[in-house]
């Protein structure tokens, strides 16, 4: 089965939005000298990573061979990322390592894309970006906040195609500012942990993520390896 560009091109915004809170920087999974560790993070104490994106399987399984696929729109992919400090000083320290690990010019998606600064007025201090292009005709946007209260920090990136992601964006952080969270708690990569930090995110059921899927990352400390030796 072919791949339609225009679809490739939404799954390209899909993983860059991805890789703001999961697979650079902060929560990589590979190190690397020149990217940011949660171990760089002086008093960091616990963080959790939960994701959300659209069924693409089964988007793919109820298409036609050989048909062009309806450009998916709405929230296709949405993750938070929330890290504990010791304290409020250290959580500020943390907001100013991120910032300055953060390329406000690699939102620029393509040569296409338009890079803008938004507020989203949350927290002690914060700095967000927007990315928009045209993919296929439908107006797409990747959205990425760092937000820093008390002793916490929170980072959300979002990726839409047809939709203002700052609304889901701001709403999700809001959230997360408001539960309660603190601790290690229970991780299940399938969206399911629960407990600690992790009661700081919307459960998988949630109704602003219900229809998508939830997975779970560990950010610190990471997760033994149960086949290690």
């Amino acid at each position: 089965m072919r791949s339609p560009l225009k679809l490739t091109a939404l799954l390209a915004l899909v993983m860059f939005a991805f890789s703001l809170v999961g697979g650079t920087g902060v929560g990589a999974q590979d190190d690397t000298e020149e990217s940011l560790q949660p171990s760089d993070l002086d008093g960091i104490q616990y963080g959790v990573s939960r994701s959300w994106s659209m069924d693409y399987e089964a988007m793919y399984a109820d298409s036609t061979p050989g048909d062009d696929m309806a450009t998916p729109e709405g929230v296709l992919f949405i993750a938070g990322l929330v890290i504990e400090f010791d304290d409020d000083g250290n959580a500020e320290a943390g907001f100013d390592a991120f910032m300055d690990d953060f390329d406000t010019e690699e939102l620029a998606t393509s040569d296409e894309a338009t890079v803008e600064e938004w507020d989203i007025e949350l927290g002690n201090q914060s700095a967000s970006y927007s990315s928009l292009e045209e993919v296929e005709g439908v107006e797409s946007e990747v959205v990425v906040s760092v937000v820093q209260e008390d002793n916490y920090l929170y980072v959300i990136s979002a990726a839409g195609s047809g939709e203002d992601m700052k609304a889901p964006a701001k709403s999700l952080i809001e959230t997360m500012i408001d539960n309660d969270g603190s601790g290690e708690g229970e991780f299940n990569a399938d969206g399911t942990s629960s407990g600690g930090l992790w009661d700081k995110l919307p459960a998988a059921d949630d109704e602003a993520v219900a229809d998508l899927i939830a997975t779970d990352e560990m950010i610190y400390p990471e997760p033994e390896d149960d086949d290690a030796s």
